[in-house]
């Protein structure tokens, strides 16, 4: 989403499409994918997350970390995506949409895989956002107050969940509204994939880490 060239920070501009991003004042202009232009980005993840599942053994541990581009600024969507009602595509709700349903299809076609390999059934799925919507008019973070980059609940009040098929691998413990902080995913998954007694028993040269800044949720 932000990319970076010998520590300067270059967010001027961002594209889906061309997979860069650059500062026209600097005439600076970072292609990060050579060969990509023209093909929207979560194509392009969905495709690295298909060969990643496809040569995966699924006898073995996997951990698959998908941090979506879409439903983030520069708010380009796909006329794919666009929902039937929509009839201009420059409108804020139809392009809102238009990620969400980008980011709908792309979840559905991982989970599908992982149960043409059998994966499913053993998996936990964490599904969160990094922060509140930024202060545009393609989004609102009412009724809480502020927007993304500052402290308020507005900015860092997010949603989150766990899910998982297999009921014993993960327990339902329901709703919370208490304060959570990204840290304290740590620890709770740690404890929900058998903490570090289930952990040092196969690995017992591994030491656990002490006085973390984490808390099992």
């Amino acid at each position: 989403k932000q990319w970076y060239q010998r520590r300067v920070r270059v967010i001027n501009y961002q594209d889906f499409y061309s997979c860069s991003a650059g500062n026209d004042t600097q005439n600076v202009s970072i292609s990060t994918l050579p060969g990509t232009n023209g093909i929207y980005s979560m194509k392009l993840y969905q495709e690295r997350i298909n060969h990643i599942l496809k040569d995966h053994d699924p006898e073995k541990p996997l951990f698959l970390f998908y941090a979506m581009q879409t439903i983030h600024s520069p708010f380009q969507t796909t006329e794919y995506d666009l929902s039937p009602w929509c009839t201009d595509d420059t409108e804020p709700l139809c392009v809102m949409q238009g990620l969400l349903n980008s980011a709908d299809d792309s979840l559905n076609k991982t989970i599908a895989q992982l149960k043409e390999k059998g994966m499913w059934e053993n998996t936990i799925m964490v599904y969160m956002s990094d922060n509140g919507s930024p202060r545009n008019k393609y989004g609102s973070n009412r009724p809480l107050r502020g927007y993304k980059a500052t402290f308020f609940e507005g900015a860092v009040r997010t949603p989150a969940f766990l899910y998982s098929e297999n009921k014993t691998l993960l327990v339902p413990r329901g709703r919370t509204s208490c304060k959570v902080h990204v840290t304290d995913w740590y620890r709770t998954l740690i404890q929900t994939t058998g903490g570090w007694d289930a952990y040092l028993e196969e690995h017992p040269n591994a030491t656990e880490p002490k006085e973390l800044d984490s808390i099992d949720q």
